[in-house]
Formats: C-alpha cells, structure tokens, sequence
C-alpha cells in the first residue's frame, strides 16, 4: 500500500468516525463545541451535515483509494475539504474571536492533516506512486 493510499484510508476511516458519532449521537458531538440543539429540526440537521455528508465523503476516499486515477481525485478532495475546515475556523476566529483551547487543537489537527494530504498528492504526482 503507498503513502498515499495509506492517508486516504486513515482519512476516510476519521470522517467514517466521525460522521458515524454525529449520525446517532448528535447532541453529545454537538455538546463538545458548546453547540445545543433544541429541536429536532437541528437534531436531524446536524445527522445529516455532519453524520451523512462526512459518512458520504469517507465512503467517497475509501473506494477512490484503490485505483490510481481515482486516488488522485480523492486527495484533491480531501485537501479541499481539510482547506474548508481550516479556512472555516480561521474565518471564525477573526470574526467571532476568543477562541478556545478545542478551537486551537483542532485548527493545528487540521494544518497537520492538510500537510499530510498535500505531501500525499506531491508523492504521487512526482514518483508516479
């Protein structure tokens, strides 16, 4: 298995978690980043965007990361997707301010993760991996 097939799945296997945990336990996930939600209209928006979209994405990586045409596809998405979280947070921060420690934990995971992606997509492209 290469580096990149290897990030792509670790990834998939972070979103599968995660959106699997926000699918059948949204107020707990939504609880952790001070979020309530008070109607089951917010209970089944946030099952929907952050369970079934994330579900849906690692779903996405996973059967893109075994064929090399596709595994290409799959890392553009994944930086894509890891850009918008950071730029999300960052954007939030500036406007909403006082960020909280969870808030800066997860800004740096994501800078991490992105680094992770993006030398995934330079090792494929540049060793034909």
């Amino acid at each position: 298995m290469s580096f990149s097939q290897v990030v792509v799945r670790v990834s998939a296997a972070l979103f599968l978690l995660l959106g699997l945990s926000f699918l059948f336990m949204p107020e707990f996930m939504a609880s952790k980043v001070g979020m309530e939600l008070t109607s089951t209209t917010a209970k089944t928006e946030v099952r929907a965007t952050y369970g079934g979209l994330e579900i849906g994405l690692a779903c996405f990586l996973l059967l893109s990361s075994f064929h090399r045409d596709t595994l290409r596809a799959a890392i553009v998405a994944l930086i894509c997707c890891v850009s918008g979280y950071i730029s999300g947070r960052i954007i939030g921060i500036a406007m909403d301010g006082s960020p909280t420690a969870t808030t800066w934990f997860m800004l740096i995971f994501e800078i991490l993760w992105l680094g992770m992606a993006l030398n995934a997509f330079f090792f494929l492209w540049k060793d034909g991996e």
